[in-house]
């Protein structure tokens, strides 16, 4: 091809923009994707974290779990891990007592009962923690305690952010 004078625009040229134009463009692509993944898994390690925490106040805190007492019904003895005062936790005070923060929603199943928030749209992500338990109306008495006279049941807290 024979150039003429003054010519600047060169079929060169055309193929060298189209070329770097496309490089960007996958450049930006590929660093948009990133990004994205990356706070999925920071929705993800953040709603499980929000529901380990819940999930280990349930089972450990003494505002929560049972408290052992002698047979006379006045004497503390200790608190029983792993086992809910049915009487301490309803659906006003159970966020706060599992500890999550506002900006999460959370709604508990246990022995055939549920509460909390509005379950939220399909579309939200949510976190199960499921903890064994066990399920007690008020404390518990040594000779029961002794008796090994308990049934376990599944408590599940499922969390999101709102």
């Amino acid at each position: 091809m024979r150039m003429r004078k003054g010519q600047v625009f060169t079929l060169d040229l055309l193929i060298s923009l189209v070329a770097a134009t496309l490089a960007i463009g996958l450049l930006f692509h590929t660093m948009e994707t990133r990004i994205y993944n990356q706070k999925g898994a920071e929705l993800s390690s953040d709603l499980k974290r929000v529901a380990d925490n819940a999930g280990n106040m349930l089972a450990a805190s003494n505002q929560i779990i049972c408290e052992l007492r002698d047979a006379d019904s006045t004497t503390h003895i200790d608190y029983l891990n792993n086992c809910i005062d049915t009487t301490k936790i309803n659906s006003s005070n159970a966020k706060s007592l599992m500890g999550i923060p506002d900006g999460y929603g959370a709604r508990v199943y246990f022995g055939g009962t549920e509460w909390g928030d509005d379950l939220p749209p399909s579309d939200i992500d949510f976190i199960e923690e499921t903890r064994t338990v066990i399920l007690h109306d008020g404390p518990v008495f040594k000779d029961a305690f002794e008796a090994h006279s308990f049934s376990t049941e599944d408590f599940t807290i499922r969390v999101w952010k709102t």
